[in-house]
């Protein structure tokens, strides 16, 4: 049996794609879409449906004609204000019904020079559908969606093991000598994150040179950690990807390393 792809893959899926994504909606006034979206940069609120609409149809298209290349996506208009939340609403739909037909193991397109297959996508796509929720839930005030702690902690992982860390094939890794050691306490996940380097050759032809990056590795084999940094998985991941406060987590040892943990996410993820 093929193993699935992610540290919880059982809680990822199109349940959970569309009730974030619905979620999103519901807190959206159609009467202020114009309300700001500080948590990115100078949307509004329109803006942000706008993204995952274009986002959730891209990824439809991509499933519906996999193995097609990339190039040939065909992507939506956006539409007028008033008919914004039935755009999201109906991209969501091809993208859930497209995802709950394709077997996860299914060669397709994907940005990863590694992960090929639509399991890629069904992970990436229920957290990117869990954090531009919670875009809409600090915009409006509105209640925050229910979120398991796997979801939660699994989300964390594919930020530091895919958005924001690890090591291509095609490069060069040197270690760092500073080490962060991170735990979710209501699940037991830890993490231990090397702040190493990488150089290469990318296959677009770009040179990289001392590119900052991390490594999950293994404890056993590693020296004690400079910093430690733990608390509830969903109040890690949501601060790793700005959308909440560090004040609900621990740190011990070097804040800074916490602080640079951070500065590479924002790097790796603008």
């Amino acid at each position: 049996m093929t193993d699935r792809f992610g540290m919880h893959p059982e809680v990822l899926g199109t349940e959970a794609i569309a009730r974030f994504t619905r979620h999103l909606v519901e807190l959206a006034d159609p009467e202020r879409l114009d309300r700001p979206v500080e948590t990115c940069g100078d949307w509004t609120m329109a803006d942000l449906i706008w993204h995952l609409t274009e986002v959730q149809s891209f990824w439809a298209w991509i499933i519906e004609n996999r193995p097609a290349p990339v190039e040939a996506a065909v992507m939506p208009d956006r539409a007028v204000p008033a008919a914004l939340r039935a755009q999201l609403i109906d991209a969501n739909d091809r993208l859930c019904g497209a995802l709950d037909k394709a077997p996860f193991d299914d060669p397709t397109w994907t940005w990863h020079p590694e992960h090929k297959t639509v399991d890629f996508s069904i992970r990436r796509q229920t957290h990117e559908a869990l954090i531009h929720c919670f875009d809409a839930v600090l915009a409006t005030g509105g209640p925050a969606p229910d979120v398991g702690s796997l979801l939660a902690a699994d989300g964390f992982d594919e930020l530091v093991t895919v958005m924001a860390g690890g090591v291509p094939e095609w490069a060069d890794h040197k270690p760092g000598d500073r080490l962060l050691g991170v735990h979710a306490v209501d699940t037991g996940d830890r993490w231990l994150l090397d702040f190493g380097t990488i150089s290469g050759r990318s296959p677009r032809g770009t040179d990289y040179i001392d590119e900052p990056t991390i490594v999950v590795v293994d404890p056993e084999s590693s020296p004690t950690p400079s910093a430690e940094l733990s608390g509830p998985a969903l109040d890690l991941n949501l601060w790793a990807w700005g959308r909440g406060p560090i004040d609900g987590l621990t740190i011990h040892g070097d804040d800074d390393l916490v602080a640079s943990l951070r500065t590479l996410i924002i790097d790796s993820t603008q």
